[in-house]
């Protein structure tokens, strides 16, 4: 009995951990948006892990993404972007129906400068996010997360009205 208890707890302990990374990597990447030390720490405690899912690649990526906003060397920046862009495309040909790992790469996309021509993804990613949406996809996702995934639609994709009715019909 002690022993099943022991396993059981140690497996639920070991679930509550996993999740509560993910929830640190979504915190860690809204502040690293700021907050240089936060994008450290984001890309940091992902190269830890040894086998990352395709979610905590995408975050892995979206540090590198951070770091080069933060950088002050245009190599430097190159690199991280480029080390970026081919961990996305991984992860969205491991995960496709990831509305998180979408809404990370359009994230990324949307933020370049048109020259460095690299954000050719973003309408492909702004009409998967919407169609999961209607399908109830987003329902996998925390709340708020859900809520910004939708408002970042509404506010940068280039959304038909019909879409565009349809997202802030949603109550999140």
């Amino acid at each position: 009995m002690k022993l099943f208890l022991f396993a059981f707890l140690f497996f639920a302990g070991s679930l509550t951990g996993r999740s509560q990374s993910l929830e640190e990597c979504r915190k860690w990447f809204d502040l690293g948006i700021e907050d240089e030390s936060y994008a450290e720490k984001l890309a940091l405690s992902l190269t830890k892990w040894s086998q990352k899912s395709s979610i905590q690649t995408a975050y892995w990526a979206a540090s590198q993404t951070l770091l080069a906003k933060h950088a002050w060397n245009p190599a430097t920046k190159l690199s991280l972007l480029d080390d970026a862009n081919k961990a996305y495309e991984r992860c969205v040909l491991q995960n496709p129906e990831s509305m998180e790992i979408r809404y990370l790469r359009f994230s990324y996309e949307r933020n370049l400068p048109s020259f460095l021509q690299a954000g050719n993804h973003k309408q492909e990613d702004v009409k998967k996010m919407i169609a999961l949406f209607r399908q109830n996809k987003y329902r996998d996702l925390p709340a708020s997360l859900a809520k910004k995934i939708r408002d970042s639609l509404l506010l940068f994709g280039s959304c038909s009205e019909n879409d565009r009715l349809f997202l802030k019909s949603l109550s999140l």
